[in-house]
């Protein structure tokens, strides 16, 4: 293997893709104890890889990345703890009512889910999907294309003083990820 040093707007889930490297793989050998905790300048050893990519990310593209599907801040972590419940994804407070495709793909489920709420899955390209969940109105409906950025639904309950709150989850197949690998 090789070391790739991070950039700025790097993520890991981007350089494994970089590498053509399973993200969990760079997690265990690198021992990164939060790997949605990267720095600018650290060195990260890629097994497998031959030569360095000098790719330099500057602007996301919507094919092979994420953006935040709404901009806010996190109150509950993937894999936190709340009333008995492992979290399989990221709950982001917010004042914005505005939710986005935090990446282009087919919406493949809009409607409600008991324990969710209204719940949007979008699968992309990548074997990757992800979930939006919460008091949502829904601005796709079921086969829909949607490119990244595209907003996919309207807040419609507030939690008072709180703003409002959205659950966020990305899937490997049915396997839950820690949203922040893929977000910037």
């Amino acid at each position: 293997g090789i070391y790739h040093r991070v950039v700025t707007a790097e993520t890991l889930w981007r350089i494994s893709r970089m590498y053509a490297v399973h993200l969990d793989e760079i997690v265990k050998t690198n021992r990164i104890p939060d790997a949605a905790i990267i720095e600018k300048g650290q060195l990260i050893f890629i097994p497998g890889a031959t030569a360095q990519k000098k790719k330099v990310v500057t602007e996301p593209s919507a094919e092979s990345n994420f953006y935040w599907p709404i901009k806010g801040k996190i109150i509950s972590y993937f894999g936190t703890v709340n009333n008995n419940r492992i979290n399989k994804g990221i709950d982001v407070q917010s004042l914005s009512d505005s939710v986005s495709a935090a990446a282009s793909g087919r919406v493949t489920f809009c409607d409600y889910l008991k324990g969710y709420g209204q719940t949007i899955v979008i699968e992309h390209s990548n074997g990757i999907s992800t979930v939006y969940t919460g008091d949502l109105q829904e601005l796709v409906k079921l086969g829909d294309q949607v490119t990244a950025h595209n907003l996919i639904a309207k807040r419609v309950k507030g939690s008072g003083r709180d703003g409002t709150l959205l659950h966020f989850e990305v899937r490997r197949g049915y396997k839950s990820q820690n949203p922040l690998y893929y977000l910037p």
